[in-house]
């Protein structure tokens, strides 16, 4: 009998990232740190995929006479025991890749800087991140496609959310809202349908013309959920992996108000 012949397929199952292709895109400088790239799709990587569409950026550079492949993430100052304690496990645990820590003079940021080229081809090709401005961005299609949506907006969550508490007609900060904003509409969009279908209540306001953090105006998008019953759904199904985030909480829930300091 002759035997059937199958013809391969890019996925063994559906979370399995067909990688070969990028191994011609190792440098010698991404060999000797031994440096890798993930074969599956996880929780982690997903997560590390929503704090890049909320604090980081791609670019190649040219440094000389050769190219410079270059992932930055910059946060807040605020956040450096998220991005000291939690960031930078994460992309070791991903990459194999220690990044460079750095706090600009006269910001009040912090920053991870790493080179690779094949981590930067990587991110391009697999999950269509851009290089520069991320205006456009949306969630990459192989995250749309998979059980990992929510570790996405976990991660955009603790980077470009924000989670705080309103007087609403009292003296004391008591009432939780949580919002995330972004330049990109169409990703916010696709996080209000993801949080409606999980029984959430969003509300959703688009292209709302705002300054930045620089004083310019641009266009807005952003999500707002409220009230304790939102704010515990949120953390039972999504959670947060920033210290920050889960402190305040942690104090809310213990007073029922979060004390002036903490705001």
């Amino acid at each position: 009998l002759a035997q059937r012949t199958t013809t391969p397929k890019m996925f063994i199952n559906k979370n399995l990232l067909f990688y070969q292709m990028i191994f011609e895109n190792f440098s010698q400088n991404d060999l000797r740190r031994g440096i890798t790239i993930p074969k599956i799709l996880s929780k982690d990587l997903a997560e590390e995929i929503g704090i890049h569409v909320g604090d980081g950026s791609l670019g190649i550079y040219k440094n000389g006479g050769s190219l410079k492949y270059s992932y930055v993430i910059s946060g807040n100052i605020g956040d450096e025991l998220y991005i000291d304690k939690f960031v930078v496990p994460l992309l070791y645990r991903l990459y194999h890749i220690k990044p460079s820590i750095y706090k600009p003079k006269n910001k009040k940021s912090i920053e991870l800087h790493y080179q690779s080229k094949v981590i930067v081809y990587f991110k391009k090709v697999f999950f269509n991140l851009p290089f520069g401005k991320k205006d456009g961005i949306v969630i990459p299609k192989r995250i749309m496609n998979s059980d990992f949506k929510l570790d996405f907006i976990r991660g955009l969550f603790d980077t470009d959310g924000c989670l705080c508490f309103k007087k609403r007609h009292r003296s004391i900060n008591y009432y939780p809202s949580i919002d995330i904003a972004s330049k990109s509409h169409k990703l916010i969009i696709q996080i209000s349908r993801i949080l409606k279908e999980k029984k959430f209540k969003v509300s959703t306001v688009l292209n709302e013309v705002l300054p930045d953090s620089r004083g310019t105006l641009c266009r807005i998008s952003r999500i707002h959920l409220y009230g304790e019953e939102s704010l515990f759904r949120w953390m039972n199904l999504i959670g947060t992996s920033n210290p920050k985030k889960l402190i305040k909480f942690d104090i809310w829930k213990k007073y029922g108000y979060l004390p002036r300091d903490y705001t």
